[in-house]
């Protein structure tokens, strides 16, 4: 009345199943490592206890298999690792930048090496977020086979206008370290499914009436589109 198998076979459980009209458990990897004889009586008298813990098992690998070919998990993961040779050499001028030594770091601050330090910093680190909603960008561009250049323009565009301007009338660069990540991945979901909207809109106009020349100029209209957009919402 009950098949258990060993976890490198736990592939043909269905077939098992199937044509065994049986019910199948998979033998956990401790008992089967161990050679655990009274894990095996166990599951044989109670089989309901392993199956319960079989099905929540079963239910996380099928979430798992659905987040790992999700595009926008994907497009996510890709533009971090995308920005980690960045996020290295950032953390190499933060370091120096701030030497935990003190006496070292005087002298530092106090001579040139403290500016172009500051600068490597800022270039790297203070404008990490801006590198990750164009890394981000290119690979929801690469994905979905959509134009790389308007998407990762509009999604910069974008992010800089959501983080508005500053007091004294400056582009607000507050949000452009690594306290605006989370607003630079929400504007790069948000810009891709609006430009993918329309990428697919003016690739369908393509066989009606309107000629490409309208079409190729709304092309060039999207990134100032989407920018007015997303500022006025």
């Amino acid at each position: 009345d009950l098949v258990l198998i060993a976890r490198q076979i736990s592939y043909m459980k269905e077939d098992i199943i199937n044509q065994s009209s049986r019910e199948c458990l998979i033998i956990p990897e401790d008992a089967y490592g161990k050679s655990d004889g009274s894990a095996l009586v166990d599951m044989t008298l109670h089989p309901e206890k392993y199956k319960e813990r079989e099905d929540g098992r079963e239910k996380i690998r099928k979430v798992a298999a659905k987040m790992s070919s999700n595009i926008y998990v994907l497009s996510i993961m890709d533009g971090f690792r995308m920005i980690m040779p960045v996020s290295m050499i950032g953390s190499v001028f933060s370091l120096l930048v701030s030497f935990p030594v003190s006496a070292l770091n005087t002298v530092i601050t106090d001579s040139i090496l403290g500016e172009f330090f500051e600068l490597g910093y800022q270039m790297t680190l203070g404008l990490i977020s801006i590198y990750l909603s164009f890394s981000i960008a290119m690979c929801f561009a690469k994905r979905s086979r959509i134009r790389k250049e308007g998407l990762v323009l509009a999604t910069v565009i974008d992010f800089m206008a959501l983080c508005g301007v500053s007091n004294k009338g400056w582009l607000n660069l507050e949000f452009f370290d690594g306290n605006g990540m989370l607003t630079a991945i929400l504007c790069s979901i948000l810009t891709y499914k609006i430009y993918a909207y329309a990428d697919h809109f003016m690739d369908h106009s393509r066989k009606t009436l309107i000629s490409n020349n309208i079409i190729e100029s709304l092309y060039s209209l999207i990134p100032v589109s989407l920018c007015m957009i997303m500022t006025l919402i």
